[in-house]
């Protein structure tokens, strides 16, 4: 019998490495009822973060979304990187304090908490403070495929501790995971987490679509993805695509009509402008356990030729550049010219 499945769509948060989180009040209107009316059952509107310069989905405050119009039938989620809360000065709680109020003054129904395996010992003050606020609460744990068997069983065991936690989502942050990869990080959470389990995943490889569905084959039941793919880097798992296989594999109802337009015309002049999708550049970087964001950063913000964008990322070959580093990358391009 298939799974009882929950979709959730993060096209304005995942999306906004490109635009800034800088989406139109036109857009986000239409994005709303046009996912709401599709059938998605939760819409990730952005982050909520303390950087500034950023546009109003950076932040997705209450304020704000009380001059949208909400959805009618979908929840509203948030994520919130687990760094900004563990780095505020006033540490967590306070952190905490200062972005969120209590859930009955607020539309937000979720908040997702990004965060390290390197910083999953902040996990219990992070989910304790959200959770004491009304939130239902979520872990996405990020790079999980540098994580042995043993080291995810053994998180999993410690966030299971947390009884208001309701869903364990795993990232495939790197883009470089394969079906039995899936299977494997699926098996070991298992061992140590006995509620729902998430999968977000990437398409550097061309796989974040087939990677969702090998998860929701062995019992993942919350998957996401956004319009088109829209997300940093080569992007995610397509809506579009992944509903129409919920629905045809796993009986999972959706209205997939009622994404046409959006996907054809607003999705669609941002992706002429912004280019995001896989590539050799990003197959390659997955395959060397590169981040994303170097790819894109040259990509977009550099404009470097092909060719010298491969000299970079072999130089970035066999460090610890599974994390972003704007030296790092400075000190592969001085590198790669010098040869």
């Amino acid at each position: 019998m298939p799974n009882k499945l929950t979709f959730l769509d993060c096209t304005m948060r995942d999306g906004g490495y490109y635009n800034s989180w800088d989406f139109s009040h036109s857009f986000a209107e239409k994005y709303i009822t046009s996912t709401d009316c599709a059938g998605v059952d939760i819409v990730e509107l952005g982050f909520r973060c303390f950087s500034p310069n950023y546009g109003s989905f950076a932040y997705t405050t209450d304020s704000y979304l009380s001059r949208l119009t909400l959805p009618k039938r979908a929840k509203i989620s948030v994520m919130v990187n687990a760094s900004d809360l563990i780095n505020f000065e006033g540490g967590i709680y306070e952190a905490v304090d200062n972005l969120f109020q209590d859930k009955r003054l607020s539309p937000v129904d979720i908040v997702r908490v990004a965060i390290h395996l390197r910083e999953i010992e902040h996990a219990g003050d992070i989910l304790t403070s959200i959770s004491a606020k009304g939130y239902r609460t979520m872990i996405n744990l990020m790079q999980i495929s540098r994580a042995s068997n043993s080291e995810i069983t053994e998180i999993a065991s410690m966030l299971s501790e947390h009884k208001d936690m309701e869903v364990l989502y795993f990232a495939d942050s790197l883009g470089n995971m394969g079906g039995a990869d899936i299977e494997r990080c699926i098996g070991a959470i298992r061992g140590g987490w006995p509620r729902e389990i998430g999968i977000h995943a990437h398409n550097n490889m061309e796989q974040a679509n087939a990677n969702s569905m090998v998860a929701v084959n062995a019992g993942v039941t919350w998957v996401d993805a956004t319009l088109q793919g829209m997300g940093r880097g080569a992007g995610n798992a397509k809506t579009e695509v992944l509903i129409r296989e919920l629905q045809k594999t796993q009986g999972k109802q959706f209205t997939s009509d009622s994404l046409f337009s959006i996907v054809m015309n607003e999705v669609e002049n941002l992706k002429q402008q912004y280019h995001w999708g896989p590539s050799e550049l990003y197959y390659y970087s997955a395959l060397e356990n590169i981040h994303p964001t170097y790819v894109q950063h040259m990509l977009i913000d550099l404009d470097l030729e092909p060719d010298n964008m491969m000299e970079i990322l072999k130089e970035l070959c066999g460090g610890e550049n599974y994390s972003f580093s704007i030296k790092n990358l400075n000190k592969a391009m001085l590198s790669a010219e010098n040869k």
